[in-house]
């Protein structure tokens, strides 16, 4: 019989609430009516961010980096989703590299 692996709880807005902000104020339904690309969404965060907000999405993107670890495209998805954003990321690259340019 195969061993079943507990299910690892998805990131949430409790655990990263500026990665919530970020997604909901600025890769949500709109996104690209506003931005054109979720490239142009994160300029306009950085933009529009105070210093300490910009360092406080950086800290928590390197913790919700390591919580990506191991989950699918579609968890990947999910978890974009629940944390507010409409962005559908066409690959682990496509977020990864997108947020590694904080």
């Amino acid at each position: 019989m195969k061993a079943v692996r507990p299910r690892r709880a998805l990131p949430n807005a409790d655990r990263f609430p500026h990665l919530a902000a970020f997604f909901a104020g600025y890769l949500h339904q709109d996104f690209v009516l506003d931005h054109n690309t979720p490239e142009g969404a994160l300029k306009a965060f950085l933009d529009d961010a105070a210093p300490a907000d910009r360092a406080a999405l950086r800290k928590e993107w390197q913790a919700f980096r390591d919580a990506l670890d191991g989950l699918s495209l579609k968890q990947l998805r999910d978890t974009v989703s629940a944390l507010g954003g409409a962005w559908r990321p066409a690959s682990r690259t496509a977020l990864l590299s997108l947020l590694d340019e904080l």
